[in-house]
């Protein structure tokens, strides 16, 4: 069985989130101002680049997810 979350994050998780989105901010991957509150949001890629069914699938997976959107 798994730890739970607030085990699994570690103590330091605020300033090791702050951190990441520096380091985002910097490489221009992440703007604060863009940040907006959701109830619920859906990313889906491939890493490799390769384009494959799989990809398109989880994507409207996600999207049902999110149907009252």
């Amino acid at each position: 069985m798994s730890k739970p979350w607030t085990e699994r994050i570690g103590p330091h998780w605020a300033e090791d989130r702050q951190a990441e989105a520096d380091h985002l901010a910097r490489h221009g991957l992440y703007d604060p101002a863009q940040e907006r509150d959701a109830c619920g949001v859906g990313f889906v890629a491939a890493i490799d680049g390769k384009p494959r069914r799989s990809v398109v699938e989880a994507g409207i997976n996600a999207l049902k997810a999110v149907w009252h959107r």
